[in-house]
């Protein structure tokens, strides 16, 4: 029997070709089976992030609750402070010790005016320890004692005064901002008899100013009294600068010679 290799050979040649094409077949199937999972891939991603971006705006939009809750906590909570401190303070106030206890054996509890500006710009505060100074106008002894003219000086009238009150405040450190608002502050002092007679004195003749001391500063000095005299023999002394006024200006005038009178004699006599 004869073979026919012609025949065989198409055959082949025919199957490659089926083959070859099965082959790009598959692979288009391929490709499109890949490109159709990347599509799903990309539209679950899509999904995905636009879920991810709803959550996202939920959890900022619960964040900005939460804030504005603790916002409104963080108020409440203030103004519950506020409350509660006007609350001790008026308590305080009412359970004040009486200014009577606080006045020191041997003391009398006297209450001045005094400005402002003058209190120390009305920092001084119940407690504190000060020294009073007076600015009087004082009768001139150069002048007859029938003259309305006057000599201002200043003098430290007391050191180391205790204040036990400033207006109805009894209590350190406060009533600040009353007094900062004020422009004349009643200042009740611990002084005794003699000096409270005095203070009163002074007050009405003159202009009373405080110097706030350092706490635990008691000592006292000598101090001179401030005049044009003393202001001006102070400046002669430590600047060389001749203010020309005062004792120093009288001794500078001429002295006039007195006239003598004259005698008439008459009839030799």
């Amino acid at each position: 029997m004869a073979i026919d290799l012609k025949a065989i050979d198409k055959k082949k040649v025919i199957l490659v070709g089926i083959a070859i094409v099965m082959g790009i077949v598959s692979l288009v199937l391929a490709n499109s089976y890949m490109e159709a999972e990347k599509e799903k891939d990309r539209a679950a991603l899509v999904a995905s992030a636009g879920t991810a971006k709803k959550d996202i705006d939920a959890l900022a939009k619960k964040i900005e609750e939460l804030s504005q809750q603790n916002r409104m906590l963080a108020a409440k909570q203030q103004e519950s402070f506020a409350k509660a401190q006007q609350a001790a303070a008026a308590a305080a106030t009412k359970t004040q010790t009486p200014l009577s206890l606080k006045t020191p054996p041997g003391k009398r509890a006297v209450t001045v005016n005094i400005d402002k500006l003058s209190a120390v710009g009305g920092l001084v505060s119940p407690g504190d320890y000060v020294d009073i100074i007076a600015h009087l106008s004082t009768p001139n002894p150069k002048e007859s004692e029938k003259s309305k003219e006057t000599e201002k000086i200043s003098v430290t009238l007391f050191q180391n005064v205790l204040v036990l009150a400033i207006a109805d405040n009894t209590q350190a450190g406060q009533g600040m901002d009353a007094q900062q608002k004020a422009s004349i502050l009643p200042i009740t002092f611990a002084l005794n008899p003699d000096e409270a007679n005095l203070l009163a004195f002074a007050e009405q003749h003159g202009k009373l100013q405080l110097v706030l001391r350092q706490p635990g500063e008691s000592e006292s000095y000598q101090l001179p009294t401030a005049s044009w005299d003393s202001l001006s023999n102070y400046l002669k002394t430590t600047q060389g600068l001749d203010l020309k006024i005062g004792k120093d200006a009288d001794q500078d005038k001429p002295v006039k010679e007195e006239s003598k009178p004259v005698e008439i004699f008459r009839g030799g006599q």
